[in-house]
This record gives structure tokens, sequence and C-alpha cells, in this order.
């Protein structure tokens, strides 16, 4: 399964025609693309995602992600937003974070991590040693370890990759609400 992230930050709108953006999409396996978007694009989750404002916010969040461009993509949304993030490319890293890092406020994981501990495992050790901390899982495959006959498991968040900027936003912002 491939994942494309497009940042509007690093969207370029130079076009020979009116009315037209060119972007390039950078895959989480390193291939590029370029595509234009015209007029009738002018409603997609890519504007739409341009368009949200960066609002002051101080909360931090540690981000876990095994896919280096994907973890720094994820990064970059979300400091965009105003949100302070820690990045780890796995489950030691990430809880080495949390112990020494005294106000985190939401662990975003992947489920899928390649070797060591799988972003449920994490949750599992965080959450003693920081009660209250919410937790937002993704991945890109539906049969994992939270989601049985279709349904999550009771107390579970979750995004599916692929995610467009304004749904993980929207996502974290409502949790952190509801939190508060």
């Amino acid at each position: 399964m491939a994942l494309a992230l497009v940042s509007p930050r690093s969207m370029g709108s130079s076009s020979n025609r009116p009315g037209t953006s060119r972007f390039t999409v950078r895959w989480a396996r390193g291939r590029r693309s370029s595509s234009t978007c015209g007029q009738s694009g002018a409603n997609s989750e890519v504007n739409k995602a341009r368009s949200l404002p960066a609002q002051p916010r101080s909360q931090t969040i540690l981000a876990v992600e095994d896919d280096e461009l994907l973890l720094e993509s994820v990064g970059a949304m979300l400091r965009e937003q105003g949100y302070r993030v820690l990045a780890a490319p796995n489950g030691e890293a990430a809880l080495q974070l949390l112990d020494a890092v005294e106000d985190v406020h939401l662990l975003f994981a992947d489920l899928g991590l390649a070797g060591g501990m799988s972003g449920r495992q994490i949750a599992d050790e965080a959450q003693p040693r920081r009660p209250g901390l919410l937790v937002l899982f993704t991945t890109g495959y539906t049969r994992n370890s939270i989601i049985h006959q279709g349904r999550l498991d009771p107390g579970v968040e979750f995004i599916s990759k692929p995610f467009t900027h304004a749904a993980l936003v929207a996502k974290i912002d409502q949790l952190l609400q509801r939190a508060a």
C-alpha cells in the first residue's frame, strides 16, 4: 500500500494556464509525481487543508512512525498548526521521549511499526506512566488489533491512512477538546 502526502506548504502554485496549480506529491516510499489541478479542484481536500488557520496551541503530540518521510511530514503538518511535536521512529525512542518530556498530551502512533513494538504496545506501556494520555492510532491496514468485525475496540481512537492534513488536525483537535 502506498501513502501519498501533499503538504500545503510544499505545494508550488506556478502554472502556464490561469486557474490551475501544479504540485508535487511525495510518496512515503520516496517516489515523486506531479499533477495539475484546475479550477474544478477548488473544493478539494488539498484546498481545504491549505485554508486551515494556524491557531496557537499549547499541546504536545508524540508521533511514532517508522517511515521517516511520513514522520517528517506529519510533524511538519502539526507544527504548522501550532502543536509542539516530538517524533520517534520506534517504540523504544517513543517511551524515552515520554519519560523525558513532562507535558505530552497525545500519542499518535502507527499500529504497524516495523520490528520491535507495535503502536498498541507503545500505548499499553505509555498509559500507566501517563494516566490521561490521549492516544490516536493510525494504519494503512484494517486487519489489526483494534478493529474487530468492522468495529473499533471500546475507547480506541483511530484515523485511517491515507489521511488528509485537514482530517488529521480535525481528529486531534476533537480529541484534545473532548479531554479538556
